[in-house]
């Protein structure tokens, strides 16, 4: 049922936005398609899916998030779960997964691919490292990761922005991505401690958010990029829009998009 509605909701806002003026770029706080617009109808629920950044990019959402996990063998691959059909991704060769289907019918996609239906417009690839094992195999796929940016010609931090649950991998990526915003997505560290370790932005759940009130302005005031996980009831895109966050990430990036417009819209 919850799915269905979802489906339902998707697709209202796809009509409202043909309507209206959902295809506008939006201004102010940034709106990020959570795993890529998988919630669209054409999406077919296919997270992580090309279809659904090629979707984001389509309907000119400000950037589309996904996720990237390292084989046994180190190929870096698009996917949210750490298995892929009952195969997991970290134990198998790249060789044993490479076929599996997403529920478009899509085989699994290697980051090489994604980056290149990325480049071809300028919503930002919001690039989510996921961890691989073992504090040595997630540097590895910290390096790899920047070499494939590197050699696909998107090692730009106007294309992509950097997100880790690992301090770690956080702490690389500041090392040897300098100027680009890496996001620390834990939760448990206070703009205050992010900043004396040297990162420059939190992307925490709502939940997080919620019990520290007071963390959006401390971030903003120390220059740490704020963003919120995951929004999709337009109740709660409307306190962290006013709340002032820099970016949210929602399932439903259209929804946000209309809830925005509107807010804005009443401060004229």
């Amino acid at each position: 049922m919850k799915r269905t509605a979802g489906i339902i909701l998707a697709a209202l806002a796809v009509a409202l936005c043909v309507a209206t003026s959902c295809g506008k770029k939006e201004t102010g706080i940034k709106i990020i398609a959570h795993r890529g617009y998988w919630t669209a109808p054409e999406a077919k629920n296919a997270q992580n899916s090309i279809k659904t950044l090629q979707l984001a990019q389509e309907y000119e959402i400000w950037g589309s998030e996904f996720d990237v996990r390292m084989t046994k063998d180190y190929f870096l691959v698009v996917n949210h779960d750490g298995d892929i059909n009952g195969k997991s991704i970290l134990d198998n060769n790249y060789e044993d997964i490479k076929d599996e289907l997403l529920s478009n019918g899509e085989k699994l996609a290697t980051l090489s691919q994604y980056l290149e239906q990325g480049k071809k417009s300028k919503t930002v690839m919001e690039l989510e490292i996921k961890g691989a094992g073992s504090p040595e195999r997630d540097s590895i796929a910290t390096m790899l990761t920047i070499k494939a940016l590197k050699d696909h010609n998107v090692f730009d931090p106007k294309r992509v922005e950097f997100q880790a649950f690992s301090f770690q991998i956080c702490k690389l990526l500041a090392k040897y991505a300098p100027g680009f915003s890496c996001l620390y997505l834990e939760g448990d560290l206070s703009p205050e401690e992010i900043q004396k370790a040297g990162l420059n932005g939190i992307a925490y759940s709502k939940h997080v958010f919620m019990s520290h009130p007071d963390w959006v302005q401390d971030a903003k005031a120390r220059g740490i990029k704020t963003d919120v996980w995951t929004i999709n009831e337009p109740d709660d895109m409307r306190y962290f829009i006013e709340a002032g966050l820099d970016q949210i990430e929602s399932d439903y990036p259209l929804v946000l998009r209309e809830v925005l417009g509107e807010l804005e819209e009443k401060a004229k």
